[in-house]
């Protein structure tokens, strides 16, 4: 039962991947505008200050969105092989740990949360 337990937990985990995809995707659609205009020095239009931090949300909403679903996608592949995988060395009493695929993810959402928190330190200073 517990190899049926661990299946079902990666497939939540690859939802919950999709679930911020569509999420990303979402907030960064919001407008970000400002009641705070700017003057540009150099071409001396008149601009507010969400629109440069806007476009760059909008262009990171589908790399990163797309980042999630495969992550997700990846997430539900591992998890039908790990299933069967596992299925088979439970009959041979051999009992397998997963490592090496829960550090990279772990990896790869890290690397993504520190991305965006720094591009928003960044648009907003």
């Amino acid at each position: 039962m517990a190899n049926e337990r661990t299946f079902l937990s990666w497939i939540r985990t690859a939802m919950t991947l999709v679930t911020f995809s569509i999420g990303f995707l979402q907030i960064y659609r919001l407008d970000m505008k400002s009641n705070n205009k700017v003057i540009d020095e150099t071409t001396g239009e008149e601009y507010d200050i969400g629109d440069k931090a806007n476009k760059v949300y909008q262009s990171l909403a589908k790399p990163i969105s797309t980042l999630c679903i495969v992550l997700g996608i990846l997430g539900c592949i591992f998890g039908l092989i790990r299933y069967f995988q596992v299925q088979f060395l439970l009959i041979r009493n051999y009992f397998p740990a997963t490592r090496l695929f829960i550090i990279i993810l772990i990896i790869i959402n890290l690397a993504m949360l520190i991305l965006l928190i720094l591009l928003d330190i960044k648009l907003t200073i």
